[in-house]
């Protein structure tokens, strides 16, 4: 088993499974898994819709930041924006998760993030 087969199959797997997440509310994604030559066991995470909203208002205080800090976006010094969408409770170096205004996601260092948003607030 290959790295584009098991991507396959996380993606089966995940459709299979939306018709189970849309009843009870949630949405599904496959996120990476194990495998060897001969099994894949992937990793499935169920999520209600706000789910990344709850848990960065419980830990922000833990990374030095306010619960209201979710959601907002702010310009980084290339000039690109981004959105707050969420924390990396395990990483010590770059705990902010943040999406750039097309879609891709990035990490952020919480004093980057800070000085950004401090930024937005003096303009």
């Amino acid at each position: 088993m290959d790295r584009n087969k098991v991507k396959a199959i996380g993606d089966d797997v995940a459709a299979a499974l939306q018709a189970v997440a849309a009843k009870h509310g949630m949405t599904v994604t496959v996120k990476g898994g194990v495998f060897t030559e001969g099994s894949f066991k992937p990793r499935v995470e169920f999520k209600t819709g706000d789910a990344d909203r709850v848990e960065f208002e419980q830990y922000a205080r833990a990374f030095g930041l306010t619960a209201d800090m979710f959601g907002k976006t702010f310009a980084a010094p290339g000039g690109a924006r981004y959105r707050i969408v969420g924390l990396r409770l395990n990483s010590r170096k770059r705990p902010v998760l943040v999406q750039r205004l097309d879609g891709k996601q990035f990490v952020f260092e919480v004093s980057a993030v800070v000085a950004a948003l401090a930024r937005e607030v003096a303009q």
